[in-house]
């Protein structure tokens, strides 16, 4: 409900990259944008694929979460990206916990990918629309937050560090600080095929 958004002063945003709704609350989100053959991929599936798995074992490693890719036949078609998983999300306990979009172009690619940290729908059901707020079982069903799994205090650089280590050492990505602060990091290596 667009208009219910503007009276609560929430922002609505369409991604480049498509795909179904997100509800930014408390998430990390990153981008990754660069020619597909520099990055080292061929493919939007392989592109999607790499890039959570990289992310997963980033996870994996840092905080021990049993996190895994859904498989290729856990295919869906959602208006809410989180409310039903699709072939290579990040998984964990039979649950969505990272999803993603792509933009693949002949130039290159931009890939959008979200976390939750914590998740409350108070805010959701308020702007969600009559019609659709089954998206609000499906949401609580098929997704879940960092916070569920584990009941801790998760910092964002505990996890952008994870990630950044998950592409280093899984795509063979060098990263390094932006100079001049326009983006976290920035990409200097080739990728791995």
């Amino acid at each position: 409900n667009l208009i219910r958004c503007h009276e609560l002063g929430i922002d609505v945003a369409q991604r480049p990259t498509g795909g179904g709704v997100v509800f930014h609350r408390r998430d990390l989100t990153w981008s990754i944008a660069g020619p597909h053959e520099a990055l080292g991929f061929t493919s939007i599936q392989e592109c999607y694929q790499k890039i959570h798995q990289a992310a997963a074992a980033g996870l994996k490693k840092h905080f021990g979460l049993p996190v895994y890719l859904a498989s290729c036949k856990d295919i869906g078609a959602p208006s809410f990206c989180f409310a039903v998983p699709v072939g290579y999300d990040i998984m964990t306990l039979d649950r969505k916990l990272v999803g993603g979009a792509i933009r693949w172009t002949k130039k290159g690619v931009l890939y959008q990918g979200t976390l939750p940290l914590t998740r409350d729908f108070s805010l959701l059901k308020e702007v969600i629309l009559p019609h659709r707020r089954s998206w609000l079982n499906a949401l609580t069903s098929s997704s879940i937050s960092l916070s569920e799994l584990e009941e801790k205090e998760w910092a964002y650089p505990d996890l952008i560090e994870a990630i950044l280590t998950g592409f280093c050492s899984e795509l063979g990505w060098d990263l390094e600080e932006d100079p001049a602060n326009e983006m976290r990091h920035v990409w200097t290596g080739n990728g791995r095929g």
